[in-house]
């Protein structure tokens, strides 16, 4: 199973992308497949409670927006204070969560347009299509995502996505806040 594009997608996405071309320390090099394994399991979970409320997502305007206003951009936040980043580059990640999210929309919503509780076979190659955009949006950013690549934050980095904490409250805390949204359009 894949996990909806996040932060962590992002991050991950990233530390895959330059551990590829050895521009980064030791350290970034160990973040993919020490947080991959959780991104399976938190999908997991995100894929069952929202369909088990009986939220019917369809990918696509609405729902696109609801996410990333309830998950997305809260994840970004609080990830990255927890990160210690800098405001000017939150700001950055904002905009660039609020791009891939369009990215994701304009070239991936066709693949999905009906409830994917329902239609879960067509929903890998959704999230395909969802981390090309990604890793489009983000490679087009290379100076403001420059800093989560530097060994001193990818070491913050390992510590705060090894935390249970996040895993099993933070982000399922952002997903029960977007299915009581999800439930009143549904």
């Amino acid at each position: 199973m894949y996990f909806k594009p996040s932060t962590i997608f992002a991050l991950t996405t990233l530390h895959t992308i330059t551990s590829a071309t050895s521009i980064v320390g030791p350290t970034c090099e160990k973040l993919p497949s020490a947080v991959g394994p959780k991104l399976d399991i938190a999908y997991d979970q995100y894929y069952k409670t929202l369909c088990n409320h009986g939220c019917q997502p369809i990918v696509g305007g609405k729902y696109t927006s609801l996410m990333s206003e309830a998950i997305l951009k809260p994840a970004v936040q609080t990830i990255s204070i927890n990160l210690g980043i800098d405001h000017d580059h939150i700001e950055a990640f904002l905009r660039i969560t609020d791009e891939s999210m369009q990215a994701v929309e304009q070239h991936c919503s066709h693949l999905i347009t009906t409830d994917f509780c329902q239609h879960t076979d067509a929903f890998p190659e959704y999230a395909a299509c969802a981390k090309g955009q990604i890793f489009t949006v983000i490679t087009s950013h290379p100076l403001d995502v420059a800093p989560l690549i530097s060994e001193e934050v990818c070491r913050k980095e390992l510590e705060y996505f090894t935390k249970e904490e996040l895993w099993d409250s933070v982000l399922p805390g952002y997903v029960e806040d977007f299915w009581r949204v999800c439930e009143t359009w549904s």
